[in-house]
């Protein structure tokens, strides 16, 4: 009763609006800190006439607008962005999984051709060396007759040295010339039966590759996109609230009259906001209290 002597209904109306001020400064520091600690209305503290206004005085003073004064954007238009791009980030990851699935069994066929392909190649290059020796040996028994057969002599153990070498000398001649033509005209033997196929799966490899690419191109700008709308996010909602509307707040609390328009979105918040409500009831009953003692 001594201290409460001392104590007037001034001190106590003072003490009331002093704590109504910390309180907000409490809820504006934790907004600061997490931009989610409420639940903003979508229309607060957005001004777009406002902003269009400005433009058109701007447009026929002949000023351009600055990058920095765009019109302001609601939650609920960001939040429809964020779900369009969210939206076609599961359209374009179920696209790349069927690309990816096309891509390997294009690259699996491609691989089961080329190899039919490298083999038929095969076979006609040792056809056509075949035809050429055998071209060849006629040519040699046209001139003479009593010739050997220089393929089968070279490899004769019990053949005249000379014959052997002469024969050795003449296949090298023959293989090289072969050699040169298939070299130079190596295209006249890669015409195989499945090489329409192979070009066609090529083709369907290199356009699903590309495919590919672009998605991951496409999938890498949508992420970037919602990364930039979660940022604007953040940043829109930071600057559309300043300590005032945090002082609005704190003395909607402290009378028992907030009008929904902020909402704690917070277990701490919510724990200041019992606190701060017990401590006003407590100091508008003393005040009252005081005021009916002393009349």
């Amino acid at each position: 009763m001594v201290i409460l002597s001392f104590v007037t209904p001034a001190i106590i109306a003072t003490a009331y609006f002093v704590a109504a001020v910390l309180f907000g400064l409490f809820y504006f520091m934790r907004w600061r800190i997490n931009s989610d600690a409420f639940i903003v209305h979508p229309e607060m503290n957005l001004r777009p006439n406002k902003v269009l206004r400005r433009r058109l005085f701007n447009f026929w003073r002949g000023k351009t607008v600055p990058p920095s004064d765009p019109v302001p954007q609601s939650i609920q238009s960001m939040q429809k962005k964020l779900h369009e791009l969210t939206s076609m980030h599961q359209k374009l990851t179920v696209e790349i999984t069927t690309c990816d699935e096309k891509l390997t069994a294009a690259k699996k066929r491609e691989s089961v051709l080329g190899k039919e392909h490298s083999l038929e190649i095969r076979e006609n290059i040792r056809h056509y060396k075949e035809v050429e020796k055998s071209k060849a040996l006629a040519a040699i028994k046209l001139e003479d007759p009593s010739a050997q057969d220089p393929f089968v002599l070279q490899y004769d153990s019990t053949a005249d040295p000379k014959l052997r070498l002469k024969a050795l000398s003449e296949v090298m001649r023959i293989e090289n010339r072969i050699e040169k033509y298939i070299n130079s005209s190596i295209s006249n033997f890669t015409n195989t039966s499945v090489w329409p196929e192979l070009k066609e799966a090529i083709d369907e490899t290199t356009s699903l590759l590309n495919r590919s690419v672009e998605l991951g191109r496409e999938l890498a700008d949508n992420r970037s996109q919602q990364y930039e709308i979660a940022d604007s996010w953040n940043l829109e909602q930071s600057k559309r609230l300043r300590f005032i509307d945090f002082i609005y707040f704190s003395m909607g609390v402290a009378t028992t009259n907030a009008f929904g328009d902020m909402i704690p979105n917070d277990r701490f918040i919510r724990f200041l906001i019992i606190f701060q409500l017990v401590l006003s009831i407590f100091l508008v009953g003393l005040f009252v209290n005081l005021v009916a003692n002393k009349g």
